[in-house]
């Protein structure tokens, strides 16, 4: 038997009731009644899931020679590349590690979202391990400064 693992990443929300509210009212009426709806993305959280789902999960799969695809949200494949210098193969050349990444398009034609592929990723896990591994630290300096304004309500 022959077979591929697939694990599927999308943006996620702290209070997904308001934004199931923002969303039902905007279907219903085609627009919003407020400027702002008390839910917040986790992008940073949910791309540190996945990079150690990535690693553990990967390291199984090329031990088996076996292929293990990622379908990613593209907002958060993107956010997760401007986090990292990291650059994927657009050719699979015996990489294990497969990224498929969607986009979500409205269609006017039927008025619904669709989903399209935007890109087909490869990457190995020893890859993954190093771009981690050779980003330089900030200067302490910057870290501090960082943290005051963040200490300060920024």
């Amino acid at each position: 038997e022959d077979f591929i693992g697939i694990e599927i990443m999308a943006n996620q929300t702290t209070q997904t009731g308001p934004l199931t509210d923002a969303l039902s009212e905007f279907e219903k009426t085609g627009a919003f009644s407020s400027t702002h709806y008390f839910y917040v993305l986790n992008t940073y959280i949910q791309i540190k899931t996945f990079f150690t789902q990535a690693v553990v999960k990967g390291n199984i799969f090329e031990a088996w020679s076996k292929n293990l695809v990622w379908v990613m949200q593209d907002v958060l494949f993107d956010n997760w590349m401007e986090r990292t210098d990291f650059r994927l193969s657009s050719q699979q050349d015996g990489k294990h590690i497969t990224f498929a990444i969607l986009s979500l398009n409205f269609d006017s034609s039927i008025s619904q979202y669709r989903f399209s592929l935007r890109e087909r990723l490869f990457a190995n896990c020893g890859e993954i391990i190093e771009v981690y591994s050779r980003k330089e630290p900030p200067e302490i300096s910057v870290f501090l400064r960082t943290l005051v304004h963040k200490m300060n309500g920024g």
